[in-house]
């Protein structure tokens, strides 16, 4: 089975899922860059509830993919993100078991959004202990830029995708199944819970049980 989603700021739990139910996973990194989608941000669990990290990128680039979108040289993101997720994060569970390589990632330097948002995705890939293979659409052959052209590369595969793509995403020549996906109920840092937070938020509080806690998640998992 396959999916095919441009790659996302560390990611939240549906896109993890989505990895963890194929066997291969092309980060569409040649797809249009989506303003107000997850493809530069983020959202962390806050005492006031969530709060967004966002990745700045530099103006007059509509219509671009995410491999040619520059990251604004000016703000110092990366800095301020880190100490976001230490200000959130720092005296959960398993913060300390992840923590070295967070701090790698966000040592290093990205002049284009689908650079980080690739190494985001592969850390969260690496973290939760996957066996998906990942593909970067830029490096493919082709480098596809439609979900057709993606999946021939991969043919007579099952292409899954989550339900907000139900329709969007649908063409004839593809073998389609949704993802039945109900997003858990977990322990948090903070008072209560609140859904769609980045998938950091669970593995900063189950640490190596997040992979199967998870699982439980898919529906026939």
């Amino acid at each position: 089975m396959l999916s095919v989603r441009p790659p996302e700021y560390f990611p939240g739990l549906e896109f993890v899922a989505l990895m963890m139910s194929v066997e291969d996973f092309v980060m569409a990194d040649m797809f249009q860059y989506s303003r107000q989608s997850f493809q530069n941000r983020t959202r962390v669990r806050s005492s006031q509830g969530a709060h967004w990290l966002t990745v700045p990128l530099s103006g007059g680039q509509h219509g671009y993919p995410s491999v040619r979108t520059r990251i604004s040289p000016i703000v110092d993101w990366r800095q301020r993100h880190w100490k976001a997720l230490v200000h959130s994060y720092g005296r959960t569970p398993f913060f300390a078991r992840y923590e070295a390589a967070l701090a790698d990632f966000f040592a290093t330097e990205h002049t284009f959004l689908a650079d980080a948002t690739c190494a985001s995705v592969t850390l969260t890939h690496a973290l939760f202990g996957l066996r998906t293979r990942l593909w970067r659409a830029s490096v493919m052959e082709g480098q596809p830029c439609t979900m057709l052209e993606a999946a021939r590369s991969f043919p007579h595969q099952v292409v899954l995708l989550p339900p907000a793509a139900a329709h969007a995403d649908r063409h004839r020549e593809m073998k389609i199944r949704m993802l039945d996906f109900m997003h858990p109920t977990y322990r948090q840092a903070f008072a209560g819970f609140v859904s769609g937070m980045t998938a950091l938020d669970l593995l900063f509080n189950y640490g190596p049980d997040s992979a199967a806690l998870l699982e439980r998640a898919i529906a026939g998992s």
